[in-house]
């Protein structure tokens, strides 16, 4: 092959080669710049919430976790086709889902989550004490308000309230191995005698409590 055709022939060859990538180039940058989910975290001072988990899940597996930045950021942007149930914070107590979130097309789908740390204090795993509900209703399952319990009063009840409110509910607390015993006593309804001991290994527990009418 004469030389001036190989030159022509290596000239185009290097054009075609240019071309192609001068169009290649904005597709990988586009499909490299999407990103699913972009999750802004903030405490309930509305202050950013760095190093808190984030990450979302689908069929109940994680499909992906990550964790906020120092603005209370956290993108992920690889995500399934369909809904995913969005998490956040940790998952020893007090986390936050949000539930069917279906990213958008080629386009950030944005959210927004007040997240509270909590320091599992609320879900004491070494509880000093019990918590009782008593849920106080009618012959016929309906809440019954403005019900007492006459007894002998805990000192750790001081300032619940004595009467049951509009969802029948009268809270109690007992101290380890104290009873609960009295009566639930309402106007018009013959009263009904009640008896729990504060068992720690069951230290929160609610007991439904039915009057019937005189």
């Amino acid at each position: 092959m004469p030389v001036s055709n190989r030159l022509s022939n290596n000239l185009i060859a290097r054009i075609v080669i240019g071309t192609s990538l001068v169009w290649a180039a904005p597709v990988l940058l586009a499909a490299d710049s999407y990103c699913a989910f972009e999750v802004e975290v903030r405490s309930p001072s509305n202050r950013p919430s760095p190093k808190v988990p984030v990450g979302i899940a689908q069929l109940r597996s994680t499909f992906a976790e990550t964790m906020t930045d120092a603005n209370g950021t956290a993108r992920i942007c690889d995500a399934p086709i369909g809904t995913v149930d969005v998490f956040v914070g940790f998952d020893a107590c007090g986390l936050v889902v949000i539930k069917e979130v279906k990213p958008l097309w080629l386009e950030t789908k944005k959210l927004f989550v007040t997240y509270a740390r909590s320091s599992c204090g609320e879900f004491n795993s070494n509880p000093k004490s019990c918590h009782i509900v008593l849920r106080v209703k009618d012959e016929v399952g309906r809440p019954l308000a403005g019900a007492r319990f006459e007894g002998k009063a805990s000192a750790k009840s001081v300032g619940e309230p004595i009467l049951s409110d509009s969802f029948g509910r009268l809270f109690r607390t007992l101290e380890a191995d104290q009873m609960l015993e009295g009566y639930i006593t309402k106007l018009g309804y013959n009263p009904t005698p009640i008896s729990q001991r504060c068992v720690l290994l069951e230290a929160d527990r609610e007991l439904m409590v039915a009057l019937r009418k005189r």
